[in-house]
């Protein structure tokens, strides 16, 4: 074989040994580390799951459960688009039923996992669905707590810490009706995604929903002692400003996809919904406010889509230690 004719040949391999590279997306667990003030630290260290953008998917669901099963978890959150309004849903329900896994109680790994509190918001594709109010019944059957703003926080105590959990709901809330009836998709759609009537009106329904102190009730003046740590539940990660401006120590979010594509230690993401090109808030930790130690971490997800495949930028399982 000439030189040229071999060298064209192991171009073409190697080519399609870097295409295959790319694409190959085995499903990690994504490890943080956030160190507390002295005045709130725990007996022992604090572990989260956060689990984003399942989209009802079935591929990872074996190694989502390996993975939490192999750690102590005190808390997992769940922040949205883990039920899908074009793929099957049930799915997400075979996934929260293990999750939950009262069904196969006799299994010492499925009772762990049933034991952990579970805390979930909504993301756009669950309202997208128009089943949103069926979603959120059919979570709290499955033993996960659901945040929005009828029932926007609750607390519980963790090797001593007290913690204060707030979940709101997608942007897109302000496409349902008071008597959460859905509205049609032309009527979001024509906010064209950025600056509409429906985000502005979230943002300031937020910012008033979210206070230092947690309720015991929604409706109760009597609020309870201010906790010693908070965390934000909230799909989108991308309303920065409004974050800083909350009494909130760590948010919570998905939403991104990891930018879809990356190059590492080049690129975090290429595109992300609602941040365009080159998103700043890709997938990782972030520090948001250094003075009062204020924290966002942003979930890579956990679906696989075949339509528009990851590149370098495998789903993952992320844990936020406390500590």
């Amino acid at each position: 074989m000439p030189s040229t004719k071999r060298s064209l040949v192991l171009l073409g391999i190697l080519l399609l040994a870097f295409a295959l590279l790319a694409i190959y997306a085995p499903l990690r667990s994504q490890d943080y580390t956030i160190t507390l003030p002295t005045a709130t630290k725990p007996a022992k260290p604090i572990t989260i799951a956060l689990l984003s953008d399942l989209h009802s998917g079935r591929f990872y669901q074996d190694e989502i459960i390996r993975a939490l099963q192999g750690r102590e978890i005190d808390l997992i959150a769940l922040s949205g688009d883990m039920v899908d309004d074009e793929e099957d849903m049930q799915g997400a329900w075979e996934f929260f039923a293990r999750l939950d896994s009262r069904a196969e109680s006799k299994k010492a790994d499925s009772k762990k996992l049933a034991k952990i509190p579970k805390f979930y918001v909504s993301g756009n594709h669950e309202f997208w669905s128009g089943e949103m109010v069926a979603i959120k019944q059919r979570l709290a059957s499955y033993n996960v707590s659901v945040l929005d703003f009828s029932h926007p926080c609750t607390t519980l105590s963790i090797n001593g810490l007290e913690i204060a959990v707030f979940g709101v709901d997608d942007p897109y809330y302000s496409t349902y009706s008071k008597p959460n009836q859905h509205i049609d998709k032309v009527v979001w759609d024509r906010a064209k995604w950025k600056g509409g009537f429906w985000e502005q009106e979230w943002q300031e329904l937020v910012a008033s929903t979210i206070r230092p102190t947690c309720q015991a009730k929604p409706s109760s003046l009597e609020s309870s002692k201010q906790a010693d740590f908070s965390i934000l539940l909230s799909h989108r990660p991308e309303f920065i400003e409004l974050f800083r401006s909350l009494p909130i120590d760590l948010i919570l979010s998905g939403h991104t996809h990891g930018g879809q594509v990356r190059i590492p230690y080049l690129l975090n993401g290429l595109y992300a919904p609602n941040q365009g090109l080159f998103p700043k808030y890709a997938g990782g930790l972030y520090e948001l406010d250094s003075s009062k130690r204020q924290y966002l971490v942003v979930s890579r997800g956990l679906s696989l889509n075949y339509r528009l495949p990851r590149i370098f930028n495998p789903p993952e399982v992320v844990f936020i230690t406390l500590k």
